[in-house]
């Protein structure tokens, strides 16, 4: 079991910078609903496809300061960075992409200290995983639901058009297709989504993945995610 003491981090930059301290967290289970329906021509119900969301996620925090307006400033400044859809890496070794929910009011625990619980709801992931193809093949993934992917393709000398599972991209130049945030960009961040015929963003499922390309070698990353 590893020792590694794992120093919570929003967007990659530490609670120092906040002079802030984290108390305690709390990780929800993971929202999940369901349904059945009874066909006419059945006997048994028939289970609906499940919907996986969120799960709640709560920081309690302490906020240090030489006064009052720089305590208050710091906590303004970091509920601006939950409210941006932060990513949080806690103790428990995973990220969480979060949205904002709720704070509750600042409570002063000592002259230089005032305490804060924040109220989110977050996805649980694990850090990016990047793989390169020089060709088509195999791609083992990690964590237990599909998870979105970073599709960067680089076009063989000679070729005018590439493609990745399925996906054709009419340039001769690189492209990067990223799924987390819904772009299609050239390698001098232009927009170039109209020389796809892209009908879905790429995905991928948990285990065993086939990558088949034509023209072009490919650089794929995602972040492992969990229910």
């Amino acid at each position: 079991m590893s020792g590694r003491v794992i120093e919570t981090r929003i967007n990659s930059a530490s609670l120092d910078m906040y002079r802030a301290k984290l108390l305690d967290y709390s990780i929800g289970a993971v929202e999940y609903s369901d349904g059945y329906i009874t066909p006419v021509a059945k006997p048994f119900p028939v289970k609906l496809t499940p919907k996986i969301g969120m799960r709640e996620v709560s920081l309690t925090l302490d906020f240090e300061g030489d006064d009052a307006r720089e305590i208050a400033r710091s906590i303004s400044s970091f509920t601006t960075a939950l409210m941006a859809n932060a990513d949080i890496e806690l103790p428990d070794g995973f990220h969480y992409w979060c949205v904002y929910d709720s704070a509750t009011p600042q409570v002063r625990v000592a002259p230089w200290i005032d305490q804060v619980t924040f109220y989110l709801h977050g996805l649980r992931h694990e850090e990016i995983v990047t793989q390169h193809f020089a060709a088509s093949g195999k791609m083992a993934v990690e964590g237990n639901m599909k998870t979105p992917a970073i599709v960067k393709l680089t076009p063989r000398s000679g070729a005018s058009s590439m493609s990745f599972n399925g996906i054709t991209v009419n340039r001769s130049s690189v492209v990067t297709i990223d799924g987390v945030y819904t772009t299609v960009l050239d390698a001098n961040g232009n927009n170039v989504f109209g020389d796809t015929d892209m009908t879905e963003w790429p995905k991928l499922d948990p285990g065993d993945n086939t990558i088949t390309l034509s023209g072009c070698t490919a650089e794929i990353s995602y972040y492992p995610i969990y229910v």
